[in-house]
């Protein structure tokens, strides 16, 4: 029996992406993503950190920008560890992105050819 822990979010991005080339020469691309629930005085924002690999981080690094609104799905890892000042325990959860679909207005990206009403699986 196979475990898969995948999880499926929308957002829109808190900066811009930054990538980088690693010393195996494979591309990264690393994002954060907010995503929104609730409504009124009981909104709450979730920030999600999102790292997408090879062609997949190519593709997102070229079109999300501050402020995109996109969707992403793929397997997820909770990161634990003590705040240097304070000792608290700190936590996150890091996104690997397998699938994206961008949803921000059309006219924002009119020349994405990645901007369509189907998902991209990355590869």
């Amino acid at each position: 029996m196979s475990l898969d822990k995948e999880i499926d979010l929308t957002g829109n991005l808190g900066r811009d992406p930054e990538a980088k080339y690693t010393d195996s020469g494979k591309f990264v691309c690393n994002f954060s993503i907010a995503v929104q629930s609730g409504w009124g005085d009981n909104k709450t924002t979730e920030w999600f950190d999102c790292v997408a690999w090879e062609k997949t981080g190519e593709i997102l690094n070229e079109w999300l920008r501050k402020g995109s609104k996109v969707r992403v799905r793929g397997d997820f890892k909770q990161q634990y560890w003590l705040s240097k000042d304070t000792q608290e325990p700190r936590g996150k959860i890091v996104v690997t992105v397998k699938e994206f679909k961008f949803l921000s207005a059309k006219k924002e990206q009119s020349d994405n050819p990645y901007n369509s009403d189907e998902e991209t699986q990355g590869e």
